[in-house]
């Protein structure tokens, strides 16, 4: 199946988005890139109509999405928002009756409208504010199946506390292709004090053993080449992951010897990390009173929407689609001039 994909609204210039508890545009991307992703990985030819900028008005911005949907004779069309206005819940818009052909292709519209809106509700608990129809310009005047998915909303803190970006696009998915899109992973005992040894802490398949005493798991460990000890909540504690630095990390003891911000601009881009593990902070310095979040391991990426540069390191910056708290991690030490992976 073709299908064409387009995530709402321009980053910059016309046609941008609502901002509320987060920015919607931020989130139709975070999500449709997420859809894009499953649908080709189940064969289908996804059709990203995705305008982000660069355009004259709203309706160039509108036009644009639709002509590349029709040049490319897609099959569905989907268009992926954030709602607001003060609401909750999700709701999903086709075209008025009077804009299809005969009964029977808008009844076709119609149940795939209603089944990605009941799934992307169901998925995350939002309230489930029924299928809509209005005549908006990308599911008028596409000539393909044509649907539009208000998510939830942006300015709702309720729905926020909801919105898992996975699960909604595996609705989505679900809704458009009628497809089973579900990981299933295999139940483990989580017996408390047990170190797993694994390839990831994601990839379940790969246990090799499971220990009460941490020096065997190490033991373990080191018999097999590219495993790792994990704790009952999946924190990585062995072998211990380099930080920023991949030789070693000097934490400052105070706020006093904060990173001198040289320059910082808006930019997107796909970071891939190439060392064993790069840590990632709340805000862009290394110090004790900033501490470490998490980590980003050699072959994982994330996308990113901001660069901070300092007086020793390069940052990107970008906002968690599970916390919503905006995370900074160095890929550049400018003092040695290491790279720490690349960006496309």
């Amino acid at each position: 199946m073709k299908i064409g994909i387009d995530m709402g609204h321009c980053l910059t210039g016309y046609d941008t988005s609502a901002r509320g508890v987060f920015v919607e545009s931020e989130y139709n991307r975070i999500v449709g890139k997420k859809v894009i992703q499953k649908l080709k990985e189940k064969g289908h030819t996804v059709i990203n109509c995705t305008i982000d900028g660069g355009v004259s008005s709203m309706y160039d911005s509108l036009a644009r999405r639709v002509k590349i949907a029709n040049e490319n004779n897609v099959d569905i069309f989907c268009s992926i928002h954030f709602n607001a206005g003060g609401g909750e819940g999700t709701e999903t818009y086709l075209a008025n009756p009077s804009a299809f052909i005969n009964q029977e292709y808008y009844k076709k519209n119609y149940a795939i409208a209603k089944s990605i809106n009941d799934k992307v509700a169901a998925s995350c608990g939002f309230v489930n504010r029924g299928v809509k129809h209005e005549d908006f310009y990308v599911i008028y005047h596409t000539k393909a199946i044509a649907v539009l998915v208000e998510v939830c909303f942006c300015d709702s803190k309720s729905d926020f506390a909801k919105l898992d970006t996975d699960k909604v696009a595996i609705a989505i998915c679900e809704g458009l292709t009628g497809e089973d899109y579900s990981v299933k992973i295999p139940k483990v005992e989580t017996t408390d004090n047990l170190y797993r040894v694994r390839k990831s802490w994601s990839d379940v398949k790969s246990q090799i053993g499971a220990y009460r005493i941490l020096e065997n798991a190490k033991k373990e460990c080191d018999s097999r080449s590219g495993y790792s000890v994990f704790d009952k909540n999946g924190v990585k504690v062995y072998p211990i992951a380099k930080a920023e630095n991949p030789k070693n990390e000097t934490i400052p003891n105070s706020s006093n010897s904060k990173e001198k911000i040289i320059k910082e601009y808006s930019e997107k881009g796909l970071f891939t990390c190439t060392v064993d593990a790069i840590n990632f902070r709340n805000k862009p310095y290394v110090g004790s009173d900033n501490p470490i979040q998490g980590q980003y391991y050699r072959g994982e990426q994330v996308y990113y929407d901001y660069v901070v540069i300092t007086d020793k390191y390069v940052w990107i910056s970008w906002i968690s689609a599970i916390t919503g708290v905006r995370r900074y991690m160095p890929i550049t030490d400018r003092i040695k001039n290491e790279k720490w992976g690349y960006v496309v």
